[in-house]
Order: C-alpha cells, then sequence, then structure tokens
C-alpha cells in the first residue's frame, strides 16, 4: 500500500512538471539542426531548433526565443537525446506563443565557459540571422541544466528577459 502510494505521488509529481515518462514528448520533425560548426564543418555544439510558422511570414516582426538545457541523461552527441527532455507543455507554450525553441546538447556540463559560449554564439546566430527578439530570451534548464541556466544568468548578465531553473541548485 505505502510502496503504490509513493510510486503513485512520483508519477503524479513527473506529471505536474510535464516530464515525459518515456519515448520523445515532442515530434523531433518540428526541429531542425541547428549545431555550431567549425570552418571544417566539425560539429562544436549539437543543438535543434523549432522556428514557428509566425517568423516565416513575410514582414514577421521579431519571435521570443526560448532556450532550453537538458539534464545530463541528455549529455551526447547524437543531437536528438536532449528532445527527450522538452516537454509537451513547452512545446505548446512555443508554439502558442510563435517562440523559437533552441535545444543545445552539452557532452558533459553546462558549467564550462566554452560550451556556454557557443550557446550564446549560436543565441547570436538566431537574433542575428532568424530575427529573433533580444528583448524577449528565456532561458530554462532542468536538473543539470539548472545548474547551466544559473551559470549563463552569472555570464552574460541582462541577456536574459527570465529564467527558470528547474530541480538543481546554484
Amino acid at each position: 500500500m505505502i510502496r503504490s502510494s509513493v510510486v503513485r505521488s512520483c508519477g503524479l509529481a513527473l506529471l505536474a512538471l510535464g516530464l515525459p515518462l518515456r519515448g520523445f514528448a515532442v515530434n523531433v520533425a518540428d526541429f531542425v539542426d541547428y549545431s555550431l560548426q567549425n570552418a571544417s564543418n566539425q560539429v562544436l555544439l549539437p543543438g535543434r531548433l523549432y522556428t514557428p510558422p509566425e517568423a516565416q511570414l513575410p514582414g514577421a516582426g521579431p519571435r521570443p526565443l526560448m532556450i532550453f538545457l537538458a539534464g545530463s541523461g541528455a549529455n551526447g552527441t547524437n543531437n536528438l537525446a536532449q528532445l527527450n527532455q522538452v516537454t509537451d507543455l513547452m512545446m505548446e507554450e512555443a508554439k502558442d506563443r510563435g517562440a523559437f525553441l533552441y535545444v543545445p546538447q552539452t557532452t558533459s556540463t553546462w558549467s564550462s565557459q566554452v560550451v556556454t559560449d557557443r550557446v550564446m554564439t549560436m543565441v547570436d546566430r538566431a537574433i542575428g540571422t532568424l530575427n529573433a527578439d533580444t528583448n524577449r530570451v528565456y532561458l530554462t534548464g532542468y536538473s543539470l541544466g539548472s545548474y547551466g541556466t544559473w551559470t549563463m544568468l552569472s555570464r552574460y548578465d541582462g541577456r536574459f528577459a527570465a529564467a527558470i531553473p528547474l530541480s538543481g541548485g546554484i
């Protein structure tokens, strides 16, 4: 009885957070490769980007940019695992608000200056080439990504309109 209550409570907590219990919470086809590459086309930072249909209309105004830093379970170089931690709610909000959703992937940690600088390179690229709004850049991260959220807030003061670290500390 106690075990089933604990399992049920944990399941409800995960549902409340919007975390996927299995499989991709999003349609991978909604995202394009948005990886940082060097001059030799070597991937320096894997990443995926959702582009809202509103951004592709002629004369479209600047669109919000959401950045999601995944937890350590999504570390790697396959440029897919990080999408497993994007929740249905996060995707729904990006679509409802006509926002870009950038989801980079790290190989180990978000605390490295090199990694966070690379994330910001891609943020600046989205602002410069995709018409993302400099005043509406939002940052969030889950678990290891929440530590990255705190790290990026401390390194790039004034660059984010808001940030939400989830399930992690400072």
